[in-house]
């Protein structure tokens, strides 16, 4: 039995998925409508107070792509073990942080960057607090600490830039 690290077992997985890696506008579509529903609900567009719903849409297509990785990893460790199959949660995890880190980063040192031009020291600090949190993935348990309410946009002014 052949055990792949994670940058082996990616292209492998890729090698094998064919068409089903192919760029699909439909999914493209929706995940366009899931951010707008989003966007529209920040800016207190009338007729988008449900902008969770959006968020909604965007796990749901997150877990159907997922899902598919995880399935056709799963195939080709049932090819290269003779029938036994299984799923590396590491490597799972560290595809995961190599997609998602980087735009992440990118938007957290941004919002960073616009508190401080545009916020008090109060603000500032919060912000860089919450950052913190989310560099280590662990913003929500942080925000529920801080009972936050995402359904409760009229205190939007109250929330943090990075929630």
């Amino acid at each position: 039995m052949e055990i792949l690290d994670s940058s082996e077992m990616s292209e492998l997985v890729e090698s094998t998925a064919g068409n089903s890696r192919a760029f699909r506008k439909d999914i493209a579509g929706l995940r366009g409508i899931a951010v707008l529903a989003v966007v529209f609900a920040h800016f207190k567009i009338p007729g988008f107070s449900s902008g969770f719903i959006g968020v909604d849409i965007f796990f749901v297509i997150s877990g159907f792509l997922i899902t598919g990785l995880m399935a056709r990893e799963y195939e080709v460790n049932s090819e290269l073990a003779n029938g036994w199959g299984w799923i590396s949660l590491p490597n799972f995890y560290l595809r995961r942080i190599r997609s998602i880190f980087p735009a992440a980063f990118t938007v957290i040192v941004c919002t960073l960057l616009f508190s401080i031009l545009q916020l008090n020291s109060v603000r500032v600090s919060q912000v860089k607090s919450d950052a913190v949190w989310a560099i280590l993935s662990f913003a929500n348990i942080n925000f529920m600490h801080q009972s936050t309410n995402y359904f409760f946009f009229s205190r939007l002014h109250d929330s943090s830039l990075l929630e």
